[in-house]
């Protein structure tokens, strides 16, 4: 596949890097879980305030207490393990995009996709996330981008499933 680069940039993978998608990841992904975990949360912190003000005994409250702190800070929590397995890989990839596909170089490897195969891309304020499947990501930085970012945008959009969050 041979055609004129349009558009290229290049990422170094950082914990910095690496902490930004995964916690983007988990909030689109646990969208509607965190809404429900919330307002289960505050339900069982007004019940255990409950519990405790009409003498319905500490052990039941505080149990209720635990719960509902748990529910309330948990799904804000769960990118941390992803994260600290991730953090220490660090590489630099290469990306060019050109008409119909795009391609991703690191030192050991070239990949090449085509936009139809592409899952879906999130834009954010510092990165596009590139989602070939449920398991395969390319962290595209902006900060390293050749090119206009905002032609980028609206060339990715045209050309795969995009949405633009934050």
């Amino acid at each position: 596949m041979e055609s004129k680069k349009l558009y290229g940039a290049s990422t170094q993978m950082t914990p910095a890097v690496y902490k930004d998608f995964y916690k983007t990841y988990y909030n689109e992904k646990l969208k509607v879980f965190k809404i429900v975990a919330e307002i289960v949360g505050l339900i069982a912190i007004f019940s255990a305030f409950y519990i405790l003000a009409n003498g319905y005994g500490i052990l039941w409250g505080a149990i209720a207490l635990w719960i509902g702190a748990f529910l309330l800070f948990y799904p804000r929590m769960i990118y941390r393990k992803p994260y600290k397995n991730a953090k220490d890989n660090s590489q630099t990839t290469h990306f060019a995009f050109f008409e119909n596909y795009m391609s991703e170089k690191t030192k050991s490897h070239v990949n090449e996709y085509k936009y139809d195969d592409i899952q879906k891309v999130l834009e954010t304020g510092k990165y596009f996330f590139i989602f070939h499947n449920s398991e395969s990501v390319s962290i595209v930085d902006k900060a390293h981008f050749s090119g206009n970012v905002e032609s980028f945008s609206g060339f990715i959009k045209t050309k795969t499933q995009y949405k633009k969050i934050k």
